[in-house]
């Protein structure tokens, strides 16, 4: 936990406790990196596209209301069998095209907003991210985890990272897919790539490159 100088110590086992039994893929490491980046520049609107079950919509929000500084993390996710398939392969349809886990990981979500009482900080737009971006004026931090297919990829890429603010961080999950390549390339015509991060999971397995940090030109 020595790699995230920003957040204090006992926020880091909270975030870990309160983001383990959630439902998803993001490492805890990776839920402690974007709440560190908010301890670090006190963001006063961080956007995630793609929230699914909330493992790092809740760790941001955690470090939100710590760090007191008034900002507001808003999660953005249809929870949507429509949108979840759009442009997707037949494999990424068959998961996706089970309304059930969609609700059921909405249903996560926003329980753990309400019991541990982050209304104040987290907002939640159950909508897709495109019809919800005009909502939105400059924003100070961005993650990007939305449908991996190329055309929502790249569309969330030109809508939402325009929207940042110089200096703000955008991170974006699977950088290691060929459906994100296009999207990902004009990310980095957009902004600098500051890490491009492994993730070692629970069972040893390592996903090389699988992910970016960047921040805003």
């Amino acid at each position: 936990m020595t790699d995230f100088p920003n957040t204090p110590p006992d926020l880091l086992k909270e975030i870990e406790a309160a983001v383990a039994p959630l439902p998803g893929w993001t490492t805890v490491e990776r839920c402690f990196e974007m709440a560190d980046a908010i301890f670090e520049t006190k963001p006063k609107i961080a956007v995630e596209l793609g929230v699914f079950g909330g493992r790092t919509l809740i760790a941001q929000a955690l470090a939100m209301r710590a760090s007191d500084h008034g900002g507001l993390v808003v999660g953005i996710d249809p929870w949507s069998v429509h949108d979840a398939i759009e442009d997707e392969n037949e494999a990424n349809k068959k998961f996706w095209g089970d309304k059930e886990t969609l609700e059921a990981a909405h249903a996560c979500t926003m329980n753990a907003i309400w019991s541990r009482a982050l209304q104040g900080v987290c907002i939640i737009i159950r909508s897709a991210s495109q019809f919800a971006a005009p909502l939105f004026g400059e924003i100070d931090q961005l993650f990007i985890d939305g449908n991996h297919a190329e055309v929502p990829c790249l569309r969330d890429v030109e809508i939402w990272v325009p929207k940042v603010r110089a200096g703000g961080y955008v991170f974006v999950d699977d950088s290691d897919w060929g459906t994100t390549k296009k999207g990902y390339d004009r990310l980095k015509e957009m902004a600098d790539v500051m890490k491009i991060g492994s993730e070692v999971l629970a069972d040893g397995t390592v996903k090389k490159d699988h992910y970016l940090v960047c921040r805003k030109k």
